[in-house]
């Protein structure tokens, strides 16, 4: 079993897969494409997408962590990315706030953002 595969290199598929092989084993990949972070160190998201028919698929769409807002805002965002696994996450919690979109902040900015919202709401951390 592989977890967070959408962040494997191609050596770490080539030892996986060898691995594999080797052991006779039936291999179980927990990814998400759309999730992955280390593309800055190789990591290969297009393995799990030009391997579709290697695998079988089940997807998990519902996200238990996230309001409906930021879920929306998110499905948004990624389905503007080329080559992915087609998905739509759905909330599990109701939406309870809007998204506000703040354009331009710097540092600064953001720190005299978050002074005020620290004083806005006392005691929410």
């Amino acid at each position: 079993m592989t977890d967070e595969s959408q962040d494997s290199d191609s050596l770490q598929w080539y030892l996986v897969r060898k691995i594999q092989r080797i052991c006779k084993a039936t291999l179980f990949c927990v990814a998400d494409p759309d999730q992955s972070i280390y593309g800055w160190r190789g990591a290969d998201t297009e393995y799990l997408i030009r391997n579709q028919a290697e695998f079988t698929t089940y997807e998990l769409e519902i996200n238990y962590r996230s309001e409906g807002d930021i879920v929306e805002a998110a499905n948004s965002l990624i389905s503007h990315n080329k080559n992915r696994i087609e998905k739509t996450m759905v909330a599990d919690k109701d939406a309870n706030s809007p998204i506000e979109i703040k354009n331009n902040l710097d540092s600064a900015g953001i720190a005299k953002m978050c002074a005020f919202l620290e004083k806005e709401s006392p005691g929410v951390k």
